[in-house]
């Protein structure tokens, strides 16, 4: 089970300190940058399926974890293509591997052709939208991810 928390980055020192006293920090994803850039329909239908508490909504985006840095620069970023799905509070995530350079995604994340034809691989993941999808807000944030160790009491 992965929980996730939000906290003011004034909290980021004490946090760390108590986490690294308490947990064992997660050998596979110790630390990443996480980018997602979101696609919408110019309308934001999908945004307002969220927002407005529908029962069927559905997230489209495109998702890649990495350090930015000029050493970087002319390499290609894997990335991944990802569908969520939510009936309620059941959710379905389904997502297509595909990569793409790094210029693309530092420089033309808005306006590149190959980032616009992106939603064309929903095909792949049985999605076809009503509406033409364009990409419409990048989130960039940081992930620490660390593993409890101690045993939790039943009930």
């Amino acid at each position: 089970m992965e929980q996730k928390y939000l906290f003011p980055a004034g909290y980021e020192t004490m946090l760390l300190i108590w986490l690294e006293h308490v947990c064992v920090p997660d050998n596979k994803y110790p630390l990443s940058d996480i980018y997602t850039l979101y696609y919408d329909t110019p309308e934001l239908y999908h945004f307002y399926e969220n927002r407005n508490g529908d029962f069927l909504k559905t997230k489209i985006r495109l998702r890649w974890y990495s350090h930015f840095s000029p050493s970087q620069n002319g390499s290609d970023v894997l990335c991944y293509l990802e569908i969520k799905r939510k009936e309620g509070t059941l959710s379905l995530k389904e997502r297509i591997e595909m990569v793409l350079p790094f210029k693309v995604l530092s420089e033309g994340i808005f306006s590149d052709d190959r980032i616009l034809d992106i939603p064309s691989g929903l095909l792949h993941l049985e999605y076809k939208p009503e509406n033409m999808l364009v990409p419409v807000l990048l989130v960039q944030y940081r992930r620490r991810r660390y593993i409890d160790t101690k045993p939790r009491c039943p009930g």
